[in-house]
């Protein structure tokens, strides 16, 4: 089927989705679809620069600390704070924005836990952060400029306990046809390869069934598959 994907799939315009490849992009599908028994779309991101690019600037914001050793107001400053240093319209009345972000960082991890009574840790609310950072990013960029969502600052996040929230990606969003439920896979988003099967007579009717998602080394045809959790 290679030689019956249009050029539609390459173009501009689809880097929304990751260039993903859909059933409407080959060409007769509507008579080569109806024949197959199976019919598998594939997808190397790494083809298209300009996604490597948003891609890549994403993946600098993962990088989840060490938890070894204490979490002293230095790690908070080169580990957290840099994330997002700015306030927003809850934090006009702050003073010292990052000492009041940092006593209330401590509070959390001292004095509070989950709602499941396990405690709470630096790891998993900068975890959280990110993944809300990264889930307003993604709608701002499917929307024009005047109608971007702000982000809250950390100080916020942390008052307004949104760390309860889940800020797993949409789906259908780009970030979910690249990295399923693991963000962290934008840091390998040069080896990922993609296997979507838009149909299957034989299979299932589990959507996540028809995402396969590889770490891939084509010069020497090495898959390694990677597990959802």
């Amino acid at each position: 089927m290679l030689h019956h994907i249009t050029k539609d799939a390459a173009k501009k315009f689809n880097i929304k989705e990751g260039y993903r490849p859909r059933k409407e992009y080959v060409r007769g599908s509507s008579r080569i679809l109806d024949y197959v028994q199976q019919a598998v779309l594939v997808n190397l991101p790494k083809k298209y620069k300009d996604l490597l690019v948003q891609e890549k600037s994403k993946s600098a914001t993962l990088n989840i600390p060490n938890e070894q050793g204490s979490f002293d107001r230095k790690r908070f400053n080169d580990e957290f704070w840099t994330i997002n240093p700015k306030g927003d319209k809850f934090t006009k009345d702050v003073t010292d924005l990052q000492k009041a972000t940092w006593d209330s960082l401590k509070f959390l991890c001292q004095l509070s836990k989950l709602p499941d009574g396990s405690p709470i840790r630096v790891g998993f609310l900068l975890k959280k952060y990110i993944e809300y950072s990264v889930s307003v990013d993604d709608k701002n960029r499917e929307r024009e400029e005047r109608f971007y969502e702000q982000k809250l600052s950390i100080y916020t996040f942390l008052e307004k306990k949104m760390y309860l929230e889940d800020y797993s990606p949409v789906k259908d969003s780009r970030s979910w046809y690249l990295y399923g439920n693991n963000m962290q896979l934008a840091k390998s988003i040069s080896e990922l390869f993609i296997v979507e099967v838009v149909k299957n007579r034989d299979g299932g009717s589990d959507e996540d069934d028809d995402f396969l998602r590889y770490l891939a080394d084509l010069s020497y045809n090495e898959f390694k598959p990677i597990i959802q959790k």
